[in-house]
């Protein structure tokens, strides 16, 4: 009796850019929420949002979580440079 080697020839994960690996559209959710919470989304978007897009393909989750991620970043630079522009506001009043 002669045994049968089924090999197969997938990418190894490590190797892969973060923005390349399939995420399922549950995994994105996790990330997504995180992000609702931190930038304050209303409840009626989010609600919206699950609705529409439940049991679609991944492409609207990863959308999604881009521009969240976006304005993450926005908001974060933005309030570093507040907060920098305070502190030598405040080193101008001392001298």
């Amino acid at each position: 009796m002669s045994q049968q080697v089924v090999v197969q020839a997938e990418a190894p994960t490590a190797s892969r850019e973060p923005s390349e690996q399939r995420l399922t559209a549950a995994e994105l959710l996790v990330d997504i929420v995180e992000l609702w919470d931190r930038l304050h989304v209303p409840l009626l978007h989010r609600s919206r949002f699950v609705v529409a897009h439940r049991g679609l393909a991944p492409f609207f989750f990863q959308t999604e979580l881009a521009h969240l991620q976006d304005l993450d970043r926005r908001a974060s630079s933005h309030a570093r440079a507040r907060s920098a522009a305070q502190h030598s506001s405040c080193r101008a009043e001392l001298v």
